[in-house]
């Protein structure tokens, strides 16, 4: 979907002339079945991890990735018999098509953890111009437009307009001037952004950290997974420059730190930030011991060593995604902690986003609201794929547009990147590789709509128009719309 957006668009040009004029039960099926190969195919990587990270064998692995599959077809269903009945007319369905898309997507999105599936990431390549309205109605926005062109030109081939020349014509004007006036927003915004950076020193200059571990390499023995700490640490060593931070991913040391214990792996980083002067953020397993008749609690957390004055923090993963954070159908996951707040520091104020956390647009908004000046996605997708990381970094950059602020991002198997506050890749370690790089982090505006509405807004606004053209059906006054 990435890759090729133009097919993807083309594709929802198909699905929606297919449901258009059907019954709602015929709309739920082909959407259904449209939704079973598009996530299918989609949640590919999540295959791997059930086996590696999961420990599971043939036929249960394949038995667990079918649940995520099909609540997502459950949705595409949904949509397919929702738009069928909403849609009496085809010129309704420039309105109903992208109103129902983005309600649904909301709502799955809160009901059942599932950020991550958002069609709004089509416009999310580099450099992207439409990309920028996301300032404005985040991804929510972004989805809304990824459905209304294809909207469009399904209304533009039903049976009944396409016969029409002045319909073809208009259609093909109003895809022209969306397309025009996402485009022009996109460059205005991205003109605004050279007058901003322009004589702005960066806040900071970060190190990322990112070491590969092949697949099959992954469950390895603690020994080998002690090899790799001593590899980021290396690694550490050989950034060229100095650098104000240090940044490691999210399961950065083989052993989980125990509240109230030593652990060693730890001592000898801290030892090596004291060396070289130089704080460091990592992501590791947290437990605290139980007491009593309490179990021990595990969390996902994040570690500023810090060797100056300011006292090093940390924070604790609040939101967990089934499969990519835990195994809803398993025992012993980690529990969420309290809500994020900016991490401070020596240096500016930072907002934490651990790990698949960047699937939730009002985590980071509310962290730019409480003082952030960047933010920092530290990740581990090594049993995910590529599949996933390339998701993850599309969503990272929609984050930091959303909030104009820049945002950095480390994840073990790579893509690690830092990107400005307009989505624009500053330094980045290509995937697969073992590497370190010192960038800068541009200063940010931070003066998005977005930052001040939230992402509801428009969910809300679309969720309006779908009641009023329900109840017009209901009523018997859509009989006008045909």
């Amino acid at each position: 979907m990435l890759d090729w957006p133009l097919v993807s668009l083309l594709a929802l040009v198909v699905l929606l002339h297919m449901l258009h004029g059907v019954a709602p039960a015929r709309g739920a099926r082909r959407g259904f079945l449209f939704g079973l190969g598009c996530h299918g195919l989609g949640l590919m990587w999540l295959l791997p991890a059930l086996q590696i990270t999961g420990g599971l064998s043939f036929p249960f692995d394949i038995m667990v990735w079918l649940l995520p599959v099909l609540l997502l077809a459950a949705s595409s269903a949904l949509f397919g018999a929702g738009l069928a009945w909403l849609t009496p007319t085809p010129w309704l369905l420039p309105v109903t098509a992208p109103a129902l898309w983005v309600v649904i997507e909301w709502l799955w999105a809160d009901l059942f953890d599932w950020g991550w599936v958002r069609i709004g990431i089509l416009w999310s390549g580099e450099n992207g111009l439409i990309l920028q309205n996301a300032d404005w109605g985040g991804i929510h926005a972004l989805s809304w437009l990824a459905i209304f062109l294809p909207a469009i030109g399904a209304a533009m081939v039903a049976p009944g307009l396409r016969t029409r020349p002045g319909v073809v014509v208009v259609g093909g004007l109003v895809v022209m001037g969306t397309v025009i006036a996402a485009v022009e927003y996109g460059s205005w915004r991205l003109e605004q952004a050279q007058v901003w950076l322009k004589d702005r020193a960066p806040l900071i200059t970060i190190g990322l950290v990112q070491t590969h571990v092949p697949k099959e390499a992954q469950n390895r023995p603690r020994r080998e997974g002690e090899a790799d700490l001593v590899g980021r640490m290396r690694l550490m060593e050989t950034l060229e420059e100095r650098v104000d931070l240090v940044l490691w991913p999210e399961r950065s040391l083989p052993d989980p730190v125990v509240e109230g214990r030593e652990n060693p792996q730890l001592e000898r980083l801290a030892q090596l930030s004291q060396a070289m002067e130089t704080p460091l953020l990592l992501g590791l397993r947290h437990v605290l011991p139980g007491s009593g008749d309490n179990a021990p609690v595990s969390h996902q957390s994040l570690i500023l060593l810090d060797p100056l004055p300011a006292a090093g923090g940390g924070y604790r993963k609040h939101r967990l995604l089934p499969f990519g954070d835990y195994d809803p159908l398993g025992a012993n996951s980690p529990v969420p902690g309290p809500p994020p707040r900016p991490l401070q520091w020596a240096g500016p104020a930072m907002g934490p986003i651990l790990g698949l956390e960047i699937v939730d647009e009002d985590q980071s908004r509310r962290l730019t609201l409480a003082g952030a000046r960047w933010l920092v996605n530290a990740a581990d997708e090594r049993p995910f794929g590529a599949g996933l990381a390339e998701t993850t970094l599309a969503l990272a950059r929609i984050r930091a547009v959303e909030n104009r602020l820049a945002l950095a991002r480390v994840t073990d198997n790579g893509r690690s990147a830092v990107l400005d506050p307009w989505g624009r890749v500053v330094g980045a370690i290509p995937g697969g590789v073992s590497a370190a790089l010192a960038t800068a982090v541009p200063a940010g505006p931070a003066d998005a709509p977005f930052r001040r509405l939230g992402g509801g807004v428009w969910p809300w606004l679309c969720l309006l128009v779908l009641t009023l053209v329900g109840l017009a059906i209901t009523n018997g006054t859509g009989s006008s719309f045909r």
